[in-house]
């Protein structure tokens, strides 16, 4: 399901990715401490506990330290989402969506994009600091970052926010938490692909329902 690089110049792809906690990265993190108002030995064990618990769930949203589990790639032409080992998921990625496509996301500068970056990085694949991604921020028009655009007046709205209003559709549902789990089975990684790709497509649909320049190949 590979495209030559001559058709990607001409075509427009949305994406989201999923992601989950790099287990392996785990010592990099801050030690947590107990609250000082805590005195009772077993309160504090409890609250050192939750706190590493709710910063080890947190590593899932943060680009050094998720790790990549599934991107969703969408337009009308091309419905893909790429699950498997980390590494041949961003090689794949770049393979569909080639070097000089036009991106379409929501909170991609800010997250998706940064991610594959980053953890690219980790893998060998790409260059951070030459990546044509970093130098656009908007001004070519090959990263469109929908809620970037919603944000330029202070106000945060969600995909799934959007997606009804102006699509009339919603996100689908699952809890993010069971992602380790989910991957242990097929079922479930189909789940995590069902939803990934939902969002991609949602993202393109928004771009086309808001009017962005978009290339519809």
């Amino acid at each position: 399901m590979f495209v030559n690089d001559e058709r990607m110049i001409l075509m427009s792809f949305a994406i989201d990715i999923e992601t989950i906690p790099d287990l392996s990265m785990v010592d990099l993190l801050p030690p947590v401490s107990a609250s000082r108002t805590l005195k009772d030995p077993a309160k504090i064990a409890a609250d050192i506990e939750e706190k590493a618990r709710k910063q080890k769930e947190a590593m899932s949203l943060d680009p050094l330290f998720a790790k990549i589990i599934c991107i969703g790639v969408y337009n009308p032409h091309e419905k893909i989402a790429l699950m498997g080992e980390e590494n041949q998921i961003l090689k794949d990625f770049w393979n569909v969506v080639g070097k000089h496509a036009q991106i379409i996301t929501f909170n991609g500068r800010r997250f998706d994009l940064d991610v594959i970056l980053k953890r690219g990085v980790k893998h060998g694949i790409g260059n951070f600091f030459l990546d044509r991604f970093l130098r656009d921020r908007g001004k070519s028009g090959r990263v469109i970052d929908i809620m970037d655009d919603f944000c330029l007046y202070g106000e945060f709205r969600s995909l799934d926010t959007l997606s009804k209003v102006y699509l009339g559709k919603q996100k689908k549902e699952i809890d993010f938490k069971l992602f380790p789990e989910l991957l242990e089975s097929e079922e479930g990684r189909n789940k995590i692909a069902d939803y990934c790709l939902y969002d991609a497509q949602l993202t393109y649909e928004l771009a086309q329902k808001l009017g962005y320049c978009i290339n519809e190949y």
